[in-house]
C-alpha cells in the first residue's frame, strides 16, 4: 500500500527498459558503468587495499561504525528508479556483525535503513543480494536526475564485538524498466490529500487494519488528518507519528478519528517519519505513509474491500472479507472477485492446500450504479499453511562473549568485577506445533553471582527467563507464539541478568531460520588468545584484573584451556591474576599457550600519593571564556562543560591551584564532541616584582596535542606527562583549544584533572636570623632571587620552597 500511495503522490510513469551494472566500489568490467562517488566516514575506521586483483574495503571497529559512498550531482541517479534493481556485493567476516544498509536520497531528505542478513561468518567471501524494489521502494521512487544518493552505506553497532568486515565488488544490477516522476501535483494551503493505507499487527500478523484518510494543509503550517479505521476497539491507542513526535487521535464519531499536528511544515516539504501508530491487543501496528505538505488530489469514489485469512490449517483456510461503500455509492450492486473470479459469500473456504506453503489471494470489489462502474483497489491476502506436524527440526550453534561487570561466587564485588568470558552451546528445536524450544549448556570458569538467563526470539518472545535445571537452560514459547517455517530470526540472542548488570544482546546466534537443521557444532583447536586488562595506564600500587580467553579458529571460547601470563618490565608484577603497578615505568604483558600468544603494553606514570588538585576548584580559581566551567572539575563524568564552536574552535580554561604543586600529569576526559588540537601549559608561580630586587620565574612546560580522538559514542581520554615521569612545579594550568572534532557539535569537556602532590615544605623551622643582617637569597640551584634584603622580610614575600639565605638553609611555608 505504501508503494501505491507514493506513486500517487509522485505520479510515476514507466519508460524504456534498461540493462546495466552500475559499480559503486570495485573493478569496472565490460558492460558496467562506474558511479562517481565521494566517500564519507561517519564513525569507525576503515582501509582500502588490493587483494587478489580486487579492491577490498574493510571496516575496523569495536562499537558503532558507519560510512558510505554518495553519488555526485552530475551523475544521473534516476537510472536506479527502476522496476527491477538488485544491489549485489561480496562480504567476509568472522564476527557477530549486525549490519544495516542505509539508502538515502540526500537531495530530497528521503532515507531508509534496514538490517541486512549476512549469515555466513566463516572468514570466507560470500555474495549478498538485496532486492532494492522490495526493501527501499520509498527512496527509489523519489530519485530524479541531479539527486545525490548514498548508494552504499553500511552501519553497525551492538554485537560487532571488535571484529572486522570486508566488502568488495559492490554494484547495482538494473534489468527492468526505468520509471521517472511526472510533474508534482498542485500545492497550496487548504488543499486536501485523500489516501488509504493498510497494515497488520507486528507480533502475530493476524490482525489487519484498513484506513481511509484525508489530510488538510492548514495556514499555520500544521495539518489536520481525519482517518476512518475499520476493526476499531475502544482499548486501542491511536496515534500519529510525525517527525519524532506522537500526536494522539480523538474519536469524532463511530470509527472516525481526527487530530491536528503540533509540528509545522512548509509547502512541498516532505513530512518524514510519518506513520499511523496503533497499539492493539494483538500487538503494535505501524503503517508508514507519504505526504508532501500542501499536496492535493481528487477523492476517488470506489468500494473498498477488507479481508483476512482465518482458521489456517495445513491443508485449508478461510478468507473472511467485507465491503464498504462510500455514501456516493449507496444502493449500488457489488461483486467481489477472488483471483479474477467471482467470489462466494464470505467466508470463502479454501481446501486441498499444500502444507507449509505460502499462498496469496487478490480480492477486488466492483460496484455498479446508474450504469456506471466503480472499481476498488485490489487487496492481497497472504498466509502460509501450517506444517504437517510430523517431526521436530533441530539446529545447533555456539554463542560466545563476555559478561560485563560480573564476579564469581567467593569473589569480592568491590574489587573483582570484570568482563567474564562465557560460551553457550545451544540447541534450537522447531516443534511440530510451530513453537520453539531452546536448550543451552553454558560454559564458564565459575558461577556468576545472581545469574538469571533469558532469551529473545525474533521480538515475538522478548527477553524471557529460561528455566535452569542440572546445569542446562531451557524454554519453550507458549502456544500463541509460533513461527512460520523459513521465518528468519534477525534477533536471536541470550540475555543474562546478574548481580550488578545485564549482558544485553551480546550472545547472538546469526542466520537461523525456523526449520533449519544441521549437525552438532564442536569446538576446534586453539588458534588465538584474547587478552583483556582492566586498565592500561596506572598509578603506583594500582591493580587491574587480567582476563585471557583461548579461542578456536571459529572464535569459540575454549574455557577449559588456560594461557600463561608473563610481564616484561620492572614496573609491574602479576599477582594472583591481577596486574600490580610497583613503580613508574612501562611493561609488556603477554599471554601464551603453546605457540600462540597475545601482548598488551601498559604504563605507570603516577605515584600512589598523586591526587586531583583541580577537584572542585573555587570559582575564583578558574578563569575561562565559558560562563560555567565548574562541570569540568566536579569529579562526575556524567556532567560536562560545552563550548559553542559556531564562531570559533578557539577556547581557553586557566586554573590557579592556589599554590605551587608538583604536577605529575594532566588528565582530560572529553565527550565524543572533543577538541582534537589543543595545548596544556603548566607555569610556576612568579613573585611580584615590587617585593624583590631580582626574581627568576622557573620554566614550566607546554604539552601540544594534534592527534585528539573524537566521534559519536566515544569518550576520548588523554594523559599528559613527561617521558621521564618527572613532576612539573606549577601553580597555573591553562588549556587552549584550537580545533574541534566537529564544530557543529561544539567542544564538550567532561573532566580536567591535575594529578600531583603539594610542593614539599618540610625542613628547618624557627630559624634564628639577625634582623640587622642583609643577605642575598638563592634557590638550591644557585639562582639569586633577592639581593640585599633582611631575612625576616624576605621570608614574607618569597613563594613556598627551600632557599639559602646568607649561610643558612631556610624553608618558607
Amino acid at each position: 500500500m505504501k508503494k501505491a500511495i507514493l506513486s500517487a503522490i509522485m505520479g510515476l510513469a514507466t519508460l524504456g527498459a534498461a540493462a546495466t551494472d552500475y559499480v559503486v566500489y570495485g573493478t569496472v568490467g565490460e558492460g558496467q558503468e562506474q558511479i562517481p562517488c565521494n566517500y564519507y566516514q561517519w564513525e569507525g575506521t576503515y582501509d582500502s587495499q588490493e587483494v587478489d586483483g580486487a579492491t577490498v574495503w574493510t571496516i575496523h571497529n569495536d562499537t558503532w561504525f558507519g560510512g558510505g559512498w554518495e553519488s555526485v550531482e552530475t551523475w544521473d541517479a534516476s537510472v536506479l528508479n527502476n522496476t527491477d534493481v538488485k544491489l549485489k556485493f561480496e562480504y567476509k567476516t568472522t564476527g557477530n556483525s549486525i549490519v544495516s544498509l542505509q539508502f538515502n536520497n540526500t537531495s530530497k531528505g528521503v532515507t531508509d535503513q534496514l538490517e541486512v542478513s549476512l549469515p555466513d561468518r566463516d572468514g570466507e567471501w560470500h555474495e549478498a543480494v538485496v532486492d532494492m524494489n522490495a526493501k527501499y521502494q520509498k527512496v527509489l521512487s523519489s530519485i530524479t536526475n541531479g539527486d545525490k544518493v548514498y548508494v552504499f552505506a553500511p552501519v553497525g553497532g551492538a554485537g560487532w564485538g571488535g571484529k572486522e568486515i570486508s566488502f568488495r565488488n559492490i554494484r547495482f544490477e538494473v534489468t527492468g524498466e526505468q520509471v521517472e516522476p511526472e510533474p508534482e501535483p498542485d500545492f497550496g494551503l487548504g488543499n486536501v490529500w485523500h489516501g488509504s493505507a493498510q497494515g497488520k499487527s507486528a507480533q502475530s500478523g493476524k490482525f489487519s487494519l484498513n484506513i481511509d484518510y484525508e489530510i488538510t494543509a492548514n495556514a499555520d503550517g500544521t495539518f489536520t488528518i481525519v482517518a476512518e479505521f475499520d476493526n476499531t476497539d475502544a482499548s486501542f491507542n491511536y496515534e500519529l507519528l510525525n517527525r519524532g513526535k506522537w500526536d494522539k487521535f480523538e474519536n469524532v464519531g463511530g470509527n472516525t478519528f481526527s487530530l491536528t499536528t503540533t509540528n509545522t511544515y512548509a509547502l512541498k516539504e516532505r513530512v518524514y517519519e510519518l506513520a499511523f501508530w496503533i497499539a492493539s491487543s494483538d500487538g503494535l501496528i505501524r503503517i508508514d505513509f507519504e505526504y508532501l505538505f500542501g499536496a492535493g488530489n481528487e477523492l476517488v469514489i470506489a468500494p473498498r474491500v477488507s479481508a483476512k485469512a482465518e482458521n489456517v490449517t495445513a491443508t485449508s483456510a478461510d478468507i473472511v472479507y467485507d465491503v464498504t461503500l462510500p455514501a456516493e455509492l449507496e444502493g449500488a450492486d457489488v461483486v467481489v472477485y477472488l483471483n479474477d473470479e467471482v467470489a462466494a459469500a464470505s467466508p470463502v473456504a479454501l481446501t486441498g492446500l499444500t502444507p507449509n506453503t505460502a499462498y496469496a489471494y487478490t480480492l477486488k470489489a466492483v460496484a455498479t450504479l446508474g450504469g456506471e462502474t466503480y472499481e476498488g483497489k485490489p487487496l492481497k491476502v497472504e498466509f502460509k499453511t501450517l506444517r504437517d506436524g510430523a517431526t521436530t527440526l533441530v539446529y545447533y550453534a555456539i554463542a560466545d562473549d563476555l559478561v560485563p561487570n560480573a564476579y564469581l561466587d567467593g569473589e569480592d564485588p568491590a574489587t573483582d568485577r570484570r568482563d567474564i568470558p562465557m560460551s553457550i552451546e545451544a540447541k534450537i528445536i522447531y516443534n511440530p506445533d510451530m513453537t520453539m524450544t531452546v536448550e543451552a549448556i553454558p560454559h564458564c570458569n565459575g558461577n556468576i553471582v545472581g545469574l538469571v538467563p533469558g532469551i529473545t526470539l525474533r521480538g515475538k518472545f522478548d527477553r524471557k527467563d529460561m528455566v535452569v535445571e542440572d546445569g542446562k537452560w531451557t524454554v519453550t514459547t507458549p502456544a500463541g507464539v509460533t513461527y512460520d517455517e523459513g521465518e528468519g530470526f534477525d534477533y536471536l540472542y541470550f540475555w543474562l541478568r546478574y548481580d550488578g548488570g545485564e549482558s544485553g544482546n551480546r550472545f547472538f546466534i546469526h542466520g537461523y531460520k525456523a526449520g533449519d537443521v544441521n549437525e552438532p557444532v564442536a569446538y576446534g583447536e586453539a588458534a588465538s588468545i584474547d587478552l583483556t586488562i582492566g586498565a592500561t595506564e596506572f598509578a603506583v600500587d594500582q591493580t587491574a584484573l587480567v582476563t585471557t580467553v583461548v579461542k578456536d579458529g571459529n572464535g569459540h571460547y575454549l574455557l577449559d584451556q588456560t594461557a600463561d601470563l608473563s610481564v616484561e618490565g620492572s614496573a609491574f608484577v602479576i599477582d594472583n591474576g591481577k596486574l600490580v603497578a610497583t613503580g613508574l615505568g612501562t611493561a609488556t604483558v603477554t599471554a601464551t599457550m603453546g605457540e600462540i600468544s597475545k601482548s598488551t603494553d601498559v604504563i605507570c606514570f603516577l605515584t600512589s600519593a598523586a591526587e586531583n588538585k583541580a577537584l572542585n576548584l573555587e570559582t575564583a580559581n578558574v578563569e575561562s571564556d565559558h560562563e560555567n566551567p565548574a562541570p569540568a572539575f566536579d569529579g562526575n563524568e556524567d556532567s560536562q562543560m560545552v563550548w559553542d564552536c559556531s564562531q570559533t574552535d578557539e577556547h581557553y580554561l586557566r586554573l590557579d591551584l592556589g599554590a605551587v604543586m608538583h604536577v605529575q600529569a594532566v588528565q582530560l576526559v572529553w565527550e565524543g564532541a572533543s577538541a582534537t588540537n589543543y595545548t596544556v601549559t603548566l607555569e610556576n608561580e612568579a613573585a611580584e616584582p615590587a617585593m624583590m630586587r631580582a626574581a627568576v620565574k622557573e620554566d614550566g612546560h607546554v604539552f601540544t596535542v594534534e592527534d585528539g580522538d573524537g566521534g559519536a559514542g566515544k569518550t576520548p581520554r588523554k594523559n599528559l606527562y613527561l617521558e621521564d615521569y618527572t613532576p612539573i612545579a606549577a601553580r597555573y594550568v591553562t588549556l587552549n583549544t584550537t580545533k574541534a572534532f566537529d564544530s557543529g557539535w561544539g567542544i564538550k569537556l567532561k573532566e580536567m584533572r591535575v594529578m600531583g602532590t603539594v610542593a614539599p615544605t618540610v625542613g628547618v623551622e624557627d630559624v634564628a636570623v639577625d634582623t640587622d643582617t642583609v643577605v642575598n637569597v638563592y634557590t638550591l640551584q644557585g639562582v639569586c632571587v633577592l639581593r640585599g634584603v633582611n631575612p625576616a622580610e624576605a621570608a614574607d614575600c618569597l613563594p613556598a620552597g627551600v632557599y639559602i639565605m646568607g649561610t643558612r638553609k631556610v624553608v618558607v611555608k
